[in-house]
């Protein structure tokens, strides 16, 4: 949904601005964000493939690794402590009734590197860490996990932060879920949008736009 931040419009009246935020906490009833949408695409994609016949599916530039059986039993990734990628991975993994393996690097102490690791006891998430490892080994790079994932047919090998060519379709979707959500949104007498979430970007095309946003701000990432 869209929020007006009234509050920082009341600090900063001066620059006669209206300040609007979307929720992405709400993707997802337990665990929102952006990972979650990334996901929705990249898993997306692997049971596209597990539904064509196997002598019928064409490994392309940039997809996962093509799958020899007709399913996968683990999900493995990697990410540091705090990751939300790899909590979002593992939620994913349980409600799909798959197990999952998650391969963390220590970071420094904060609470939400609690909260996620508290996140990865209750989902029952396999964790291996720096302290799981030989002495005299260091931890494993990203191009070993994912040849040994490889290896595995019935291991699924997910791409640390969800980065991949499949997830970028996500950020695609918001865009077109912002747009439907301010511009169709938009009420003819206050001319400011509601907070509703509406059906599908499918439904913007062809509708005029009232009104735009002069800027629009996004987080890409750690920063």
């Amino acid at each position: 949904p869209l929020y007006q931040l009234s509050g920082l419009r009341k600090k900063y009246q001066h620059l006669d601005v209206e300040l609007w935020i979307k929720d992405d906490s709400q993707t997802h009833d337990k665990f929102g964000g952006n990972k979650i949408r990334k996901l929705e695409y990249l898993i997306g994609s692997v049971y596209e493939q597990l539904s064509t016949p196997k002598e019928d599916r064409v490994v392309a530039k940039g997809r996962f690794k093509m799958l020899s059986g007709s399913s996968f039993q683990e999900m493995v990734t990697l990410g540091f402590s705090g990751s939300n990628h790899c909590v979002a991975t593992s939620l994913i993994a349980q409600e799909l009734s798959k197990e999952c393996s998650v391969f963390l690097k220590d970071q420094h102490p904060a609470s939400y590197v609690d909260e996620n690791l508290k996140r990865h006891h209750q989902l029952g998430t396999r964790i291996w860490n720096d302290n799981d490892l030989e002495t005299n080994k260091s931890f494993p790079s990203l191009e070993d996990l994912q040849e040994l994932v490889n290896d595995a047919d019935d291991v699924l090998w997910v791409p640390p932060g969800g980065t991949h060519p499949h997830s970028h379709w996500a950020y695609v979707e918001g865009a077109f879920e912002f747009a439907w959500q301010w511009w169709l949104s938009l009420d003819s007498a206050s001319q400011s949008p509601s907070q509703h979430r509406f059906p599908h970007w499918s439904d913007l095309q062809g509708v005029s736009v009232p009104q735009q946003p002069d800027f629009i701000y996004m987080a890409c990432g750690t920063m």
